[in-house]
Order: structure tokens, then sequence, then C-alpha cells
């Protein structure tokens, strides 16, 4: 009697040791499994926040880089032009027509006229005029004294006008207000002339 007692302890023994043995893997394999599933949950929500990325990133061994790489993301994103805005020529973002060759042939001659006319030079004036505008200048050179010197113009006006109504707005140092130098201009033969010229207050 004693001796089978003995035996079925014996057997309870090593049957509790394997349990206890089993229970233990089970329990290191499944908390192994839940920080595998926290890193790559994290990992989940940056890739939904912008950055485009099929791995997955272990946040341990990449600490500090899912912050930049998502400063980087969203800065693409920023810059990227919208296609149906590049497709549709009437929808072209205002930098576009600004930062063209058009437009910077124009602006370079409005400002070499408005220059020339501030400046009292009217030898120099003469070149960007039409035929038969008479050359008028202001009566003194006052073309370093100006505080403010401002084009008001639509850049978009560009595809599509050959003739362009523009208006620098300046103002003298010492004065409160502001003054504006109209201008015509023309596009012939693959440059812009001044059809006529005014003062406006």
């Amino acid at each position: 009697m004693k001796k089978r007692v003995r035996t079925i302890s014996g057997k309870n023994s090593k049957r509790n040791g394997t349990v206890l043995l089993l229970t233990a893997i089970l329990l290191a394999l499944s908390s192994s499994l839940v920080s595998c599933k926290s890193d790559q949950v994290k990992s989940v929500e940056v890739t939904e926040s912008g950055v485009i990325s099929d791995e997955v990133i272990n946040n341990e061994e990449n600490s500090g880089v899912v912050g930049s790489d998502l400063q980087a993301a969203n800065e693409v994103v920023d810059s990227t032009v919208n296609p149906a805005t590049t497709d549709d020529s009437e929808n072209h973002d205002t930098n576009y027509y600004l930062n063209s060759k058009d437009s910077v042939l124009f602006q370079e001659a409005v400002f070499k006229f408005a220059k020339a006319y501030f400046s009292a030079d009217q030898e120099e004036i003469k070149k960007y005029l039409a035929d038969g505008v008479e050359p008028e200048v202001w009566e003194e050179n006052i073309y370093d004294n100006l505080s403010r010197l401002v084009l008001k113009w639509n850049p978009e006006e560009l595809a599509t006008d050959k003739t362009m109504d523009v208006q620098y707005e300046f103002m003298v140092e010492g004065e409160d207000s502001s003054t504006y130098l109209g201008m015509v201009l023309e596009f012939q033969d693959e440059e812009w002339i001044v059809l006529e010229y005014y003062l406006e207050k």
C-alpha cells in the first residue's frame, strides 16, 4: 500500500512539474507576442499618419527615427503639387505664373522702366517706350530716396493677355501716403514696351 501511494504521488509530482513547465513556456510566449503586437500597432499608427512603409518598425532599435521620417513625409506631402491644378491652365497656382519665363521678362521690363523714370533718366527710358510716346521722367533723381516700390499686378493675366495695365505703388522718404505710377505695356517683337504711363494719387 505504501509503495503504491508513493508511486501515485511520484506520478502526480511529475505531472505537476510538467504542467508548471508548460504554463511557464506559454506565459513567456504570450508576453513576447504581446510586446511584438504593441510595437506593430505603434508602427501602423505612424504609417496611417503619413509615413509610407510596408515594413514593421522595431521601436526599440529605431527610437527617434520614426519622428524624423514622419516630418520628412509631411514635408514631401506639403510640397507636392495637386495634379488637378497642373493639368488645367486656368487653375495654375499664382506662383507658377510669377516664376515663369514670360513673367520674369515682364517684371524686368517694368522695373527697368520704373527705375529710369524715378532716376530722371530720359535717355534710358526711351529704350522701353513705344514709337511716338514722349519720354517724361520725374523732375529729379529720387530712386535712392524711395521708401516703398511695389508692383501691383495679376501674374495670371500673362497667360491670355498681350497688353498689361499695371501700377507701381511708391512712396518717397518723408511722405505719409503712396502714389502710383501706372503703365500700359504691350508685347511686341519678343519684348514688352510701354504704350502709355501716368501718375495717380
